[in-house]
């Protein structure tokens, strides 16, 4: 009878209904994509996506019509600012036949369907319970962060599905060493850097944690094959940035945003107390896009890091902080709203913090806590705004269900 009985119950654990939870996610999803499009409501670089992507389908190649960030970007001119996210976004604007709600709707509906789908995955491949998976997946329909940024045509979007199918491949690889999974996993941060380079320095690391277990020589053999098939999966953009640049770069605007927005921008009431006000752009006539990232690089380093570096940590820990707030909406609303919202983030911010403690301690989901502080210490360091934590989001919600539901067994190590 015990035998059959707990047979029974891990076989009822391990396939907790999900469809539930997901369909409900992605209903909500579009419902909100909707009311914000027929709100008007437009977030952060979405026209400058689309735009580039109609300029790729229109044979102009990737250049926008109009100059950009003071002439950073020339119209016209070659372009990487964005990495290769407006490739993808014209594959998209293409299958839509150029309907921007369409294409709204349709990437919402596929983001929200592969992260869910493989974060509870990759969650019960981690030993969790399916109880706290089922209530991971609840609390993510209703998630603001994502939300809201899941209603527009951004690269967050593909960027967290991609990070939810590289977390997935990387305990994939750590149970079964299996080469094939090992080559899966490369070509999957391969996307994941073309999109949005913001987790290129954790790549090493999770492999190294995904490899540790076997032999050092098995264990560089699979690091060496998921490494070459990342290498192959970004050569087709670095060639074409070589020739049109002549720099093999993922993406041209990490100078000019260190330099942006530790001089203007979101900081500037901060930085002219610290620094002294804003400077203009460095000389950038006769560039091209790489070599003026290059020097507006060399500026920040000239001008704050090394003269100020006090300053600049300080503005750090602001950055720090930002990262945890709401998403910054354009859609006005009532202030106890706004202030109810804030409180119920503060909230979910200690519940997270708990849950990853818990976990830390239990020796589970270090892939994961690592990938959360390592985000969290990049975006601090570069510009601190909630859509730049939006593929962590997803973990810090799960931490936050495993705090919820602490008095019960979380899983297994693993």
């Amino acid at each position: 009878m015990n035998r059959t009985t707990g047979a029974s119950e891990r076989v009822r654990d391990s396939s907790t209904p999900w469809v539930v939870p997901i369909l409900f996610g992605a209903l909500v999803r579009c419902s909100v994509t909707l009311v914000l499009f027929h709100r008007g409501t437009f977030y952060a670089d979405e026209q400058q996506y689309w735009d580039l992507a109609g300029s790729l389908l229109d044979g102009r190649g990737l250049a926008l019509p109009y100059d950009f960030f003071g002439g950073y970007m020339k119209a016209g001119e070659p372009t990487a600012y964005y990495g290769a996210f407006p490739v993808f976004a014209a594959g998209l604007r293409w299958l839509t036949g150029s309907h921007l709600l369409q294409a709204r709707c349709l990437l919402a509906l596929g983001s929200w369907l592969v992260t869910a789908n493989f974060l509870a995955r990759y969650l019960r491949l981690a030993g969790v319970k399916g109880h706290i998976i089922s209530l991971t997946l609840w609390l993510l329909a209703l998630y603001p962060n994502l939300l809201f940024i899941g209603s527009f045509v951004m690269s967050e979007n593909i960027l967290v599905p991609t990070v939810m199918v590289t977390l997935y491949l990387g305990r994939r690889l750590r149970s079964t060493g299996s080469p094939r999974t090992s080559i899966s996993l490369g070509f999957a941060y391969a996307i994941a850097h073309l999109v949005r380079p913001n987790v290129v320095g954790f790549q090493l690391p999770h492999l190294a944690y995904c490899c540790i277990r076997r032999r050092w020589r098995t264990g560089l053999g699979l690091l060496s094959l998921c490494l070459l098939a990342t290498l192959i999966g970004l050569a087709p953009w670095l060639i074409r940035n070589q020739l049109v640049f002549s720099h093999p770069v993922l993406e041209t605007k990490s100078g000019f945003n260190l330099l942006l927005y530790n001089h203007l921008g979101h900081n500037k009431p901060i930085l002219q107390e610290d620094l002294a006000g804003p400077v203009n752009l460095p000389a950038l006539s006769g560039l091209n896009e790489a070599e003026r990232s290059i020097k507006c690089r060399d500026q920040f380093l000239h001008e704050i890091l090394l003269p100020h570096p006090g300053q600049y940590l300080r503005l750090s820990l602001v950055r720090f902080l930002r990262t945890f707030a709401l998403s910054p909406m354009s859609v006005p609303m009532p202030r106890p709203v706004v202030l109810g919202m804030s409180a119920l983030n503060a909230v979910f911010y200690l519940l997270a913090l708990l849950g990853g403690v818990l976990c830390w301690r239990r020796r589970m989901l270090g892939d994961a806590i690592g990938l959360c502080l390592f985000t969290v210490l990049f975006t601090a360091l570069t510009n601190g705004a909630p859509r730049f934590r939006a593929h962590v989001d997803p973990l810090m919600v799960t931490f936050a269900a495993v705090a919820i539901t602490a008095r019960a067994p979380v899983g297994r190590r693993a």
